[in-house]
């Protein structure tokens, strides 16, 4: 194993980021490599590893850690720390974040050869010693795809693939040290396609982001490239961060559920898991979130087709509710799931946490009215070798950037409209204007109130509680113990300023969902002590998020991310890791077949 470090030292040295592929997943190699890179001085700024695993292997991957993570040895402190992270891995991509996210660790649970298939990154290096594969040549060919040029493949000792396969799939054989078994290097005669990482356009030293929008979805895409070593310029045309929807006192971050297990369900794992991986590394926890777990009331369609296991995401809730005071009366009790993996977090708390990194600057009161694009000897004469300037309603100049972001929701449509006239010839990708004229707004109000206490078992569930709206209890607040029931969805802008209506229409949801808790609030909303919170939020024409290139170009450097709906705590996280790999040229975060779902030329891939 010595030897293998050895051999990534003398390769990642100066580089800002590299990539690994392991085909069989073996905590034995990881944590000693996660160990060397933490020590090495010429190490990668970012490094990538993405290992496959069966699912059995995964079923026992967590126990596995644990044992490991007995002591006080370096490896021993890793393994323990990875442990925490590896809960539900469930067949799919699962993207942990490790030292503050500077390490990414991609395990795709399931068949080792459908794997490969929805893989998208170039790595630098592979470890195919252990694959169950028998690398013949169409498997060699899939492997082929996910390698840049001059990757290291070791194959196994015995058992390898044929000269002949490897020659056609593009790889050369070459010289590898004892005991390393067979070692190939990617290095085809032919040219790789122009969209391949491999030939992108290389990035500036510090390349410089401006994100158009502080909310959950600018402040986690503007986190994601500073943790990269990016310098990130964040415009907002408020004064402070989540000015807009993102300044929801308190919010659920749940998995949806489906008994067909939709894309739309394993999309909002991924993006759960992540987010609740930032939870705990940016927030404090019983004061800015909780990880209380969710109870699901399906009112409308009770969950007897249930069929996982209760070591896992979701499962019946019936066991969740015996004994509980709150739960009695309740009209289906039986129509319950339960996530374990749930928890109300504070999202501006959040957002301000993201933005507090030495390379975000936060710009408030600046509201980007215009772009303006620079030929390259313009732009190093203006700007720094910056691509684009951002500009005010005066004209006058607010900054520059190499890339800009844009997650401002319907704020984005008259930027981008303005793009080809004043930035000629950029081509936008085809359908997005039409995608964006169709986003809907849509208002919602909460309803919020005060706790006598941090728990009243008799009326108040001691978990978080989501179904027709959700109803949130004991949350902290600056003047004591909070409740929080809606919200609302009211695509009519005059109807959602209408408080009354919108009281009603939550304590109405309050009454169905959870009745003894409707019963010791009636007095708070008749005598109007129950207060309102609104904003608006902007959801797609699928109800899922725009994420990736504005124009269709070969090195893009305009992008999206945004229609994140009422799901912002689901899906930021998990849209900003898919972004930033897009344009740092990193592995996905999820599968190939999840992430065309997101994208934001899914509509031309369709047509296509």
């Amino acid at each position: 194993m010595a030897s293998a470090l050895d051999r990534y030292g003398v390769l990642w040295q100066q580089q800002p980021a590299w990539t690994l592929l392991d085909t069989a997943f073996a905590s034995s190699r990881f944590l000693p490599l996660w160990h060397y890179w933490r020590t090495h001085l010429q190490r990668p700024h970012m490094l990538h590893c993405v290992a496959l695993l069966s699912s059995s292997a995964a079923a026992t991957l967590q126990q596995e850690l644990q044992q490991a993570g007995t002591g006080n040895s370096p490896q021993a402190v890793l393994a323990a720390k990875l442990a925490a992270q590896c809960y539900a891995l469930r067949p799919g991509f699962h993207r942990l974040l490790l030292d503050s996210g500077q390490l990414s660790l991609t395990l795709c649970v399931g068949d080792t050869e459908q794997c490969l298939g929805e893989l998208e990154l170039q790595a630098q290096w592979v470890c195919a010693q252990d694959s169950a594969l028998q690398w013949e040549k169409w498997q060699l060919k899939a492997l082929a795809r996910v390698c840049s040029r001059d990757a290291q493949v070791e194959f196994p000792a015995e058992h390898g693939p044929s000269a002949a396969d490897l020659h056609a799939a593009g790889f050369v054989t070459v010289t590898a040290p004892a005991n390393a078994g067979q070692t190939a290097r990617f290095a085809p005669h032919w040219k790789l396609r122009h969209r391949r990482y491999a030939s992108s356009a290389p990035q500036p030293v510090e390349p410089r982001c401006a994100v158009i929008g502080a909310g959950l979805a600018g402040a986690s895409v503007a986190r994601a490239l500073a943790t990269r070593g990016w310098q990130v310029d964040v415009y907002e045309q408020g004064a402070s961060p989540a000015a807009g929807a993102s300044g929801l006192p308190a919010g659920l971050v749940v998995p949806h559920h489906s008994n067909d297990d939709s894309p739309r369900s394993r999309m909002s794992r991924a993006g759960v898991r992540l987010m609740l991986d930032h939870a705990q590394r940016h927030l404090q926890h019983g004061q800015d979130w909780c990880r209380s777990g969710a109870l699901e009331m399906q009112l409308d369609s009770p969950a007897t087709a249930l069929r996982f296991s209760p070591a896992d995401w979701s499962c019946p809730g019936e066991t969740k509710l015996q004994d509980q005071a709150w739960a009695r009366g309740l009209a289906q009790p039986q129509a319950t799931l339960w996530h374990e993996h749930a928890a109300w977090i504070k999202p501006a708390q959040l957002v301000r946490a993201w933005l507090n990194h030495p390379r975000i600057r936060f710009l408030g009161l600046s509201q980007v009215q215009a772009l303006e694009t620079h030929t390259e000897a313009d732009a190093q004469a203006t700007s720094g070798n910056a691509r684009w300037s951002l500009l005010d309603g005066d004209g006058q100049v607010l900054g520059h950037a190499d890339h800009v972001v844009f997650a401002n929701a319907r704020g984005c449509i008259d930027l981008i409209r303005a793009l080809p006239d004043a930035a000629a010839p950029v081509a936008l990708v085809p359908g997005l204007l039409e995608k964006l004229d169709a986003m809907q707004i849509l208002h919602g109000s909460l309803s919020l109130g005060r706790c006598a206490s941090a728990q009243d078992p008799e009326h108040f569930p001691p978990c978080a509680v989501n179904g027709h709206g959700s109803f949130l209890s004991g949350i902290p607040s600056p003047d004591g113990w909070s409740w929080y029931t809606g919200s609302t969805f009211e695509p009519d802008a005059e109807r959602a300023t209408d408080v009354e209506a919108a009281q009603a229409s939550n304590f109405h949801k309050l009454s169905e969902l959870l009745p003894r808790a409707a019963a010791a609030l009636t007095p708070q909303f008749t005598s109007g002590q129950a207060q309102v919170w609104s904003a608006t939020r902007c959801v797609s024409h699928d109800r899922l998020p725009l994420v990736g290139p504005v124009i269709d170009a070969e090195h893009p450097t305009l992008w999206i991310s945004a229609a994140m709906g009422a799901r912002g705590l689901s899906f930021s996280a998990l849209c900003a890791e898919m972004l930033v790999a897009l344009m740092a040229h990193e592995p996905q975060v999820m599968e190939s077949s999840l992430t065309k779902g997101l994208h934001s030329q899914r509509l031309q891939r369709r047509l296509h």
